[in-house]
């Protein structure tokens, strides 16, 4: 909320929960120009939906904060390498897909910034979440 308070346009994001999208965006609206977008920021179809709709609907995008992420508490000896490969996904290769393509808008403007969200996890390790704390080092 603190983008929107300081007059920032905002474009939300979520992979499935639109419900709780829409609830957020009608938060942020009381407080900036906001839009919702519903895609898998994983993917490289779905990244580029956001950051397409992001110029579409705001003329670019001068901030781009990585927030997206999957903390799923197993021990390692259990964690099938699909659910491996789902952490790894929204946890690194969603910011990786987001970064490529906001960059050439960004530097198109000659401004932009980039916030990576991490998290407590990447400083201390913690039972079960080998997997999440090894995606969060800091």
């Amino acid at each position: 909320l603190t983008y929107a308070k300081n007059g920032f346009k905002i474009d939300l994001n979520a992979k499935r929960h639109a419900e709780e999208g829409e609830q957020a965006l009608r938060l942020v609206k009381s407080f900036s120009d906001a839009h919702f977008v519903q895609a898998d920021v994983a993917t490289e179809q779905g990244a580029l939906t956001l950051i397409d709709e992001s110029i579409k609907v705001f003329g670019g995008v001068d901030v781009l904060v990585n927030n997206a992420g999957v903390g799923i508490a197993k021990p390692l000896v259990q964690t099938e390498e699909a659910l491996w490969d789902k952490m790894i996904n929204a946890n690194l290769k969603s910011t990786y897909l987001c970064c490529r393509f906001s960059i050439p808008h960004m530097l198109k403007n000659s401004w932009g910034r980039i916030v990576n969200i991490t998290s407590v996890a990447g400083l201390h390790g913690a039972v079960h979440l080998c997997a999440y704390t090894q995606q969060k080092l800091v």
